[in-house]
């Protein structure tokens, strides 16, 4: 469970980055490509303590959030490779990265509560 807990940690972490980022980007038009690399970071090792944490319980893990946080990674690779290219990625990529990684953090954090309760 401590892979759990270190794996909101790192995501709420990425959260105040990406608002930060996201906050910069519609108010002045453009955000510090720093603040993007901190959160893709913090937002990479967190799903990476999930998947260490699947790999040592195979079975009862947090399904759904992770299948949210996969979807919302895949389009933070893209949106990522568009920024790389020097193009302006779309406002709605970036709010749909963050409507299901929040989604994600949220089931993640029903889980560990709800495992808490368990033990």
């Amino acid at each position: 469970m401590t892979l759990v807990l270190l794996s909101l940690i790192l995501l709420v972490a990425a959260a105040v980055f990406a608002v930060l980022s996201f906050v910069r980007r519609v108010t002045s038009g453009t955000a510090p490509r720093s603040i993007g690399y901190v959160h893709g970071i913090l937002a990479t090792a967190a799903f990476v303590l999930l998947v260490i944490y699947y790999a040592a319980h195979l079975s009862g893990g947090p399904e759904w959030a992770s299948r949210f946080l996969v979807v919302a990674a895949i389009i933070g690779f893209v949106f990522f490779g568009i920024h790389l290219g020097r193009s302006r990625p779309p406002l709605w990529l970036g709010a749909l990265h963050g409507v299901l990684a929040l989604a994600g953090l949220v089931l993640l954090f029903a889980f560990a509560l709800a495992a808490k309760a368990g033990t």
